[in-house]
C-alpha cells in the first residue's frame, strides 16, 4: 500500500513519526486543482474559521498524495497558502528546511 510520502518528492518531504505543533483538522474540497505537474491547490475547510486555498508543492509528477481523502490535518506556512506538514490518521509527511 502507499503512503502520503510516495507521492511526494522525498528530496523536499520527509516521513516523520511524530508531527510538530500548529497542525489543525480541515475538510477537503473533493476537487483538487493541478496547477502544474507538481503542484496541487486544494480548498480546505476547519471546523471553525475561515476556507482558505493552500498549494503542496513538489508532488511526484501528476500524483495526488490525497486522493478520494476528505479529511486529514495541515500545516500551513505563517501566510496561509502553502501546506508544509500533513497528517493523515498517523500517516506524517513534513516539508524539509
Amino acid at each position: 500500500m502507499d503512503t502520503m510520502i510516495d507521492s511526494l518528492n522525498k528530496d523536499m518531504w520527509a516521513e516523520t513519526t511524530a508531527k510538530a505543533d500548529g497542525y489543525k483538522e480541515y475538510t477537503i474540497n473533493r476537487q483538487h486543482k493541478r496547477i502544474d505537474k507538481t503542484t496541487l491547490g486544494l480548498f480546505l475547510d476547519p471546523e471553525e474559521g475561515d476556507s482558505v486555498t493552500v498549494q503542496i508543492n513538489d508532488t511526484l509528477d501528476d500524483k495526488d498524495p490525497l486522493k478520494n481523502i476528505c479529511r486529514a490535518e495541515f500545516k500551513l506556512d505563517p501566510t496561509n497558502t502553502k501546506v508544509i506538514g500533513i497528517d493523515l490518521d498517523g500517516d506524517i509527511v513534513e516539508r524539509k528546511s
